[in-house]
């Protein structure tokens, strides 16, 4: 199944750490025909009006409502802000992701954090894996590799792997 909609892109106010996040919120009688388990993230494949997706995660908010956060790099590629309305087309994305093999490589030095990251949500593992996935440099890499391994070794909160210091 999928959903097609024409949606409004939303802008968070205050909101700790997403304050300042665009992003587009579906309901959960849309959410359900394409996604039937509990209130996990899961992610999407499809279309942002002519912009294709894939291994992009829904995340759950309040009242089984799900949000898709839309970063400036969508916001430009669609030429669209906050208040603007988007066309979207979604399925369910069940591909598999492979993991950044210098993170596979880490994690397969230590069994122990290996575990650790295993047992995170796919969502969480995927998010971890683009990040790294991201870096633009070899230093930015490292550094985010050493963040992932320290907050896995000091079973951090996921929101809070992302801050830990090399």
């Amino acid at each position: 199944m999928t959903i097609i909609k024409e949606i409004i892109i939303e802008k968070y106010g205050e909101n700790g750490e997403k304050t300042g996040w665009c992003y587009i919120i579906l309901p959960p009688n849309e959410i359900r025909k394409i996604y039937t388990k509990d209130k996990k993230s899961f992610r999407v494949k499809g279309l942002i009006d002519s912009l294709s997706i894939e291994k992009t995660a829904l995340l759950p908010a309040k009242d089984g409502h799900y949000i898709l956060p839309i970063n400036a790099k969508i916001r430009k590629a669609i030429r669209k802000n906050a208040g603007q309305k988007v066309h979207i087309n979604f399925s369910c994305d069940t591909s598999i992701l492979p993991i950044n093999n210098d993170l596979t490589t880490c994690l397969e030095m230590d069994q122990s954090l290996k575990d650790k990251f295993e047992k995170r949500t796919k969502a969480e593992q995927h998010y971890l894996n683009k990040w790294v996935n991201e870096s633009k440099t070899t230093v930015t890499l490292e550094k985010r590799i050493t963040s992932i391994l320290k907050g896995l070794e000091n079973n951090a909160a996921f929101q809070n792997i992302l801050k830990y210091n090399s």
